[in-house]
């Protein structure tokens, strides 16, 4: 496995156990994390109950801090969230991954899969070791409506 699949691996460990504190020591100081596509959802245009859901799809980019507090946030909606790994694409540089989320929601409800491409880039510290330097996040949008709406309706997810 290559170094820069393993802080791929604990970015994944990082978002199923909700500690970000194992992977940012992996990455770069400027990391940024962009979550896509936005939808017109995300601006209110589907009506204030999803105006007001956290899980939004076209945020602004997120730094280093921002991403920390994004991962405590989803796992204190979440019962469960465990990540299915189905491909990989590792090039110098650069990390795709393509998974299937499983998320468990402590209401008893059905649970949701999210599939969700990630675009790892990265760059070398000082040392030439890689640090992570941006995430793209490329989610399925319809399971995204899906999990802000039942968020909507009070329930934790």
């Amino acid at each position: 496995m290559s170094a820069q699949l393993d802080i791929v691996y604990k970015l994944k460990e990082a978002l199923e156990t909700g500690n970000p504190e194992v992977a940012t020591p992996f990455m770069a100081d400027n990391f940024t994390h962009q979550a896509l596509p936005a939808h017109p959802w995300t601006t209110g245009e589907l009506g204030p109950d999803l105006e007001r859901c956290s899980t939004r799809l076209g945020a602004p980019r997120r730094t280093k801090d921002q991403w920390k507090t994004h991962v405590v946030a989803i796992n204190s909606r979440l019962k469960s969230l465990k990540f299915e790994i189905l491909d990989t694409i590792d090039n110098p540089g650069s990390i795709t991954l393509h998974t299937m989320a499983q998320c468990t929601f402590d209401d008893g409800g059905e649970n949701i899969p999210v599939e969700i491409v990630f675009v790892f880039k990265f760059t070398e510290d000082e040392t030439g070791a890689p640090k992570l330097i941006s995430t793209l996040e490329f989610m399925d949008s319809l399971a995204m409506v899906k999990v802000a709406e039942r968020q909507a309706r009070g329930k934790k997810v």
